[in-house]
């Protein structure tokens, strides 16, 4: 999402966010789009072979979150206010 391949690119996504705006937490915005891609990539894997290479691109991506947040959910805080 957001990359090339994509139909959405990061053009639309930053039209998306000043025109929509993000949902809450909206600090998480490009996390979860982030989350979307790597869902979108193994998908495109599992279904066409040819597209296996993305398995490595989401390996990548999820190393980058587990690096960002060690703790996993275990350290998770909700800032949210309803």
């Amino acid at each position: 999402m957001g990359d090339s391949r994509y139909v959405f690119g990061m053009d639309f996504i930053e039209m998306y966010r000043k025109e929509i705006g993000a949902s809450e937490p909206q600090q998480d915005f490009y996390d979860r789009h982030q989350l979307y891609a790597i869902r979108t990539d193994i998908v495109v894997a599992a279904i066409c072979p040819e597209w296996f290479k993305l398995i490595k691109t989401s390996k990548e991506n999820m190393r980058n979150f587990l690096a960002r947040f060690p703790n996993g959910i275990g350290g998770f805080k909700d800032d949210t206010t309803l």
